[in-house]
């Protein structure tokens, strides 16, 4: 039974990159600086303070994830380069993560009110899907 909720665990765990990807993609909109450490996987280094943006969030009622940090160093959505280079593993949970997510869920909110478009490989034109209700925290 253990080691059926392992690899269960192990199937459903967010994957190093594709948290790297959000950040990076989520960098714009949520004014961070960030830069890749190409000597390291999924590692970034964070140049500038933590945008006050970001900060703003662990004052909200429903915060639980500590603080955010003023300034990151060097960061890794790795927990194995993160350990061993004795970097901060940012991973969903993490202050940082968190403040990014929601930023661009509010970010999100009112140009997703209007629909949004998506493409497929396997479709001849973009599909257009129209919410009817605001998005809710995730």
């Amino acid at each position: 039974m253990l080691i059926e909720r392992q690899a269960r665990a192990q199937e459903h765990r967010v994957v190093p990159e594709t948290i790297a990807r959000f950040l990076f993609d989520a960098a714009v909109y949520a004014q961070l600086n960030i830069r890749p450490v190409a000597s390291l996987p999924h590692t970034f280094d964070m140049p500038n303070a933590t945008p006050g943006v970001l900060r703003r969030y662990e004052r909200d009622s429903g915060w639980r994830y500590g603080p955010v940090a003023s300034r990151y160093s060097r960061c890794s959505t790795d927990r194995k380069t993160a350990g061993e280079e004795k970097l901060e593993w940012v991973t969903p949970g993490h202050p940082l993560f968190e403040a990014v997510r929601r930023h661009v869920l509010a970010e999100g909110q009112e140009p997703m009110q209007h629909g949004a478009s998506y493409y497929s490989p396997f479709l001849k034109d973009p599909t257009t899907f129209r919410t009817i209700e605001p998005l809710n925290e995730l």
